[in-house]
Order: C-alpha cells, then structure tokens, then sequence
C-alpha cells in the first residue's frame, strides 16, 4: 500500500520573507549597476583605456568594496529566507496525517552562520565542507515526526574529499592536459576541455547527493545506493533535452531527477525496508510546471511564493513510500 505525503504551506505564509530577501537583492543589484554606470561616466568620451588601466581604476575606486559588502550580505540574507522557508515547508508536511515538526530557533541559525562564514573566510573556502555539514547537521537534529527527530550522518571530511577526489584534481589534471593539447590541436582541445568539465560536474553531483541523502531516523537508516554507471548517461540525457530545447525541457529534468533520486533511496532497519516513488505524469507534469512559471514570469515575480507552494503540493502529493519486510518483501501498511 503507497502512503503518500502532504504538503500545506500556502504562498501568503511565505510572500513577507521572500519580498524582504527581494528588496535586498534589487538593492544590492541596482546600486551595482548605478555605481557602474557613474564609474564608466567619470571616464572622458573617447578616450580609449587599456582593460588593465580600467581594473585598475576600478580597484582604486571604492566600488568594488562595497559591492563584496553587499554580495556578502545578499548572500547572508539569502540563507536567512531558506531557514524560514526550511522551517516552514516542514512544518506544512504531513505523513500517515502526522505533521512533522521543526524545533531550531532562528538565533541559534544566525550564530552558526556568522561562525561558519568567518571560518571559511579565513581558511580561504577550506573550511566551506564542515560549514555545510554543520548547516544540514543541524536541519536535520531539529527536525521530528513522531517525536522521534532525525540525524544527518555524512561528514565534513568526507565531502572535503569528494570534491577533491573526483572534481578539484580531475579538473587540475584536465586544465594541464588542455594547455597540452591547445597548440597541437586548437579548438578541437577546447571542445574535448568543457566536456570533460561537464563530465566532472556531473561525476562530482552524484558524488554530493550520496552524500546529502544519508540520515538515520529512529532504527532507520535512510541512504542513496544510487550507481553512478545508470546516473551519468540519465543526467547526461536530461542535460541534452534541456539543452537541445533552448530550456523549455529543464523543469521537467528537474523532476526527472527528483525521480531518479527517490527510486534509489531507501530506509533500512534490521526487518523492514522503505522504499520512495513518485507518480509519474509526465505531460501533466509538465504543463503544470511551466503554468507556474509563466504565472510567475507575467507578474514580474510577485506569484513565486505561491508557484513554488504550489509545485511542492503537487511533488509531494504525488510522493510515497512502499515498506516490506526485508526477508520476504510483503507490502504492508505501517500502524
């Protein structure tokens, strides 16, 4: 028997938050461009500047200073939305009619961030993969259902190294290849040099979802046993479609992945096995994604909260679970 789970968030809960977090990023971005444009007025008509003369002027000017203040602070203020958004989503999710529960308090949130961005500052973005697992660290110990709250069980050093293993030295090794290869064969190198990039980044996405989907709640161990051999040509072919369609295939990529992600995850304990899936429709699908993004397009923004409210009822709505006993795989439904 599928149980399936429920979301409730509404867009009026949400639109304060996300219009707060927009007048930032509109602030932000229209002092950008006013500095700009009274930088590049301050230069005499017709006179002709080297690019270097004019990084030059423009690190002595005072722009791009507080353009880093800002960006800094868009940045500050983007994860502040994502903790309410975070707490909110989970607190409009229900499963078997229980609603789960979010217990952090936004103080405790701040001071990890602080902390957090100080560190990696300071260890020059060294410090970035203990930063990220502190922050889904603690997402997932202050989230409960059933009173039972989550744990989050991958590490910092464990993501340090898979982005060093399988991206920062492939791509070392493909930056010195290409500057081999560049004066034997030209362009030809460069074609061969962004596909090995994208081969990277697609190698180093499933490298993080394994490492994202591993969580314990109660006796329950809850992982990604995805391989990497059936998800390369499926991303790959998910990148095609979005590419070869100028982007109008890209939502339902996004699906598509959501898809693959949730048929490869399961949670174990000792008799029992939780399997995921979703009901696939894809023509609906699609056309119910791109309503909401052209409701969103047409009113310049404003629809957001609620497309996005809107899109996760639907994804979760159409999301369940399956359990079996490990030794036999009897469907049954959990008391």
């Amino acid at each position: 028997m599928k149980n399936y789970f429920n979301f409730s968030l509404s867009g009026e809960k949400l639109f304060p938050y996300w219009l707060i977090f927009n007048i930032g990023l509109v602030f932000v971005y229209g002092y950008g461009m006013y500095s700009m444009f009274t930088f590049f007025s301050s230069i005499t008509p017709g006179e002709m500047r080297s690019p270097e003369e004019l990084q030059a002027l423009l690190g002595d000017s005072d722009i791009r200073f507080y353009m880093n203040i800002l960006s800094f602070v868009l940045l500050f203020a983007g994860l502040v939305f994502y903790f309410y958004f975070f707490k909110f989503s989970v607190e409009a999710t229900s499963y078997k009619e229980e609603n789960f529960a979010f217990s952090g308090q936004s103080s405790e949130y701040f001071g990890k961030i602080v902390l957090g961005f100080f560190l990696t500052i300071i260890t020059l973005g060294i410090y970035f993969p203990w930063f990220s697992k502190t922050l889904v660290d603690y997402f997932a110990q202050n989230t409960r259902y059933k009173e039972h709250n989550f744990r989050f069980n991958s590490t910092g050093t464990d993501l340090f190294l898979k982005v060093l293993l399988y991206y920062g030295l492939p791509l070392f090794g493909i930056v010195i290849l290409n500057l081999t290869l560049t004066s034997l064969v030209g362009i030809g190198s460069i074609f061969l040099f962004l596909i090995a990039i994208l081969c990277a980044i697609v190698v180093l996405y499933f490298y993080l979802i394994k490492w994202l989907f591993n969580y314990t709640y109660k006796n329950y161990n809850i992982q990604f046993d995805g391989k990497l051999g059936s998800f390369f040509p499926f991303f790959f072919v998910q990148l095609l479609l979005s590419y070869i369609t100028l982007g109008i295939y890209m939502p339902l990529a996004y699906l598509k992945i959501y898809q693959f992600v949730l048929q490869h995850t399961e949670a174990k304990s000792a008799d029992k096995v939780v399997s995921f899936g979703y009901d696939s429709a894809t023509g609906d699908d699609f056309l119910y994604l791109w309503g909401q993004i052209l409701l969103t397009l047409i009113t310049l923004g404003l629809y957001y909260p609620w497309a996005i409210c809107n899109i996760y009822n639907r994804v979760l709505g159409k999301t369940y679970t399956l359990t079996s006993e490990t030794d036999n795989k009897i469907i049954y439904s959990e008391a």
